[in-house]
Formats: C-alpha cells, sequence, structure tokens
C-alpha cells in the first residue's frame, strides 16, 4: 500500500520539473483500485494541482467489495507545498 500511494503522490509531482517556470494551473486526477485475485478491496483517488512552483495534492482511500466486508476503512490526506532550489 505503501508503494502505490509513494507512485499516487510522484507521477503528478513530475509535472512541476516540467512546468515550474509557468504559471499556469494544471490538474491531474489518479483513481486506483486495489484487488487481490480479481477481488476489490479498496479505491483510491487523487488530484493534484500545479501552479507555478506550488502545488497542492488531495486524495482519498475507501474500502470496497470483499474488503469492506471486513473492515468500512475510510482516510482522507491533504498536502501542499512548492519546490525550491533544492526540489520539494
Amino acid at each position: 500500500m505503501k508503494n502505490l500511494l509513494a507512485a499516487a503522490l510522484s507521477v503528478p509531482l513530475l509535472a512541476l520539473g516540467a512546468g515550474a517556470a509557468a504559471a499556469e494551473t494544471r490538474s491531474f486526477k489518479s483513481e486506483f483500485s486495489i484487488s487481490l485475485y480479481g477481488l476489490p478491496l479498496a479505491r483510491t483517488s487523487f488530484t493534484t494541482t500545479v501552479s507555478g512552483k506550488k502545488f497542492k495534492i488531495t486524495g482519498a482511500v475507501k474500502s470496497a467489495g470483499v474488503g469492506a466486508i471486513f473492515d468500512d476503512t475510510k482516510g482522507n490526506i491533504a498536502v501542499d507545498g512548492q519546490v525550491g532550489g533544492n526540489g520539494v
């Protein structure tokens, strides 16, 4: 789960390197389904907004399918920051 979260958060941040100098605002939405042997366990979604050197990421995870039978898990995350001379 940690690797999935890291991948979901890092992919849109790659756009910061390409468009850090531009002041236009760009948004990216990532959605993932987590399953085991084809049975759904959870769903996640992340929205990343990049404007110049600033970024904001919001996300949610929720148990689904078979996972919801065993546990009703929900979580949210919100992060914002900016890219400086030494990176994020």
